[in-house]
């Protein structure tokens, strides 16, 4: 397994491009309770860390938001990686408001912090290229890349319908393209059970990534699959061990180790 692995999980966990007056996208309200959903990571069919993502509905300044804090955890021979990130977002809209990502691996820790307005993005960040500060614009589709498994869960789509939106991914500093569709309706069965999903798929950089969620109840993320990595986390009930023998917390926001 390699230890990007967990990397390419969450970078590629991202919404779609849009050009400048595309409508806004069309976003069911749901009900949000908070929650903390686990996941089992495998890597070429092996067992290879945990993932997990917490949702809590907060008020701040008389505003409905959300605080979705996650943490990915893969062990290797080579060492491990541990990828977190703490983010919130407006109810109404899921549209952006403060993110911050941290990722640690044996060769260093590598962290972005990202400032939402309507109009723009304000990102500082350490890279893998060094240190970073840029204002990137945003459209009406833009969103970050750590919320949207989040996002997918509220967006309305017609099957077989391509969506077109964008995300900021502060690590790169950059606004990325991608692509949505929505496959279809299937039966699956994962360590939490057996699950009627809506099967996502998302293209990136010529490469796919599939999501099923929930059709009902709370519509949880229960299965990611990237398959140009042979990476696969799967919704579990039980928290499993993980690879790197430290307690994850859920309940903690990543450390800010950038400042």
């Amino acid at each position: 397994m390699k230890r990007y692995a967990v990397l390419l999980c969450s970078v590629s966990l991202l919404a779609c491009f849009c050009g400048k007056g595309e409508p806004a996208l069309k976003l069911e309200t749901l009900e949000w309770n908070e929650e903390t959903s686990h996941y089992v990571v495998t890597v070429e069919g092996e067992v290879a860390g945990t993932s997990f993502t917490t949702i809590v509905p907060r008020t701040h300044e008389d505003r409905p938001i959300l605080e979705i804090a996650s943490m990915t955890e893969v062990g290797s021979e080579s060492g491990s990686t541990r990828d977190s990130s703490w983010l919130v977002v407006r109810r109404e809209d899921l549209k952006p408001v403060h993110a911050f990502r941290t990722v640690a691996t044996e060769g260093g820790n590598l962290w972005s912090e990202t400032s939402y307005s309507d109009e723009e993005a304000a990102v500082q960040a350490m890279t893998p290229v060094g240190a970073k500060s840029i204002e990137l614009p945003l459209e009406k589709r833009t969103f970050d890349n750590d919320e949207v498994t989040t996002l997918l869960r509220a967006l309305q789509l017609d099957e077989e319908e391509d969506v077109e939106m964008e995300v900021v991914v502060g690590l790169a500093g950059a606004v990325i393209p991608v692509s949505l569709t929505l496959m279809g309706n299937e039966v699956i069965t994962v360590p939490a059970g057996v699950f009627e999903t809506r099967r996502i798929q998302m293209g990136i950089a010529g490469q796919f990534v599939d999501l099923w969620y929930e059709q009902a109840g709370r519509r949880r993320l229960v299965r990611y699959e990237a398959p140009g990595s042979q990476l696969v986390m799967e919704l579990t009930e039980t928290p499993v061990p993980n690879p790197s023998g430290e307690p994850s917390n859920a309940e903690s926001k990543p450390p800010r180790t950038g400042r």
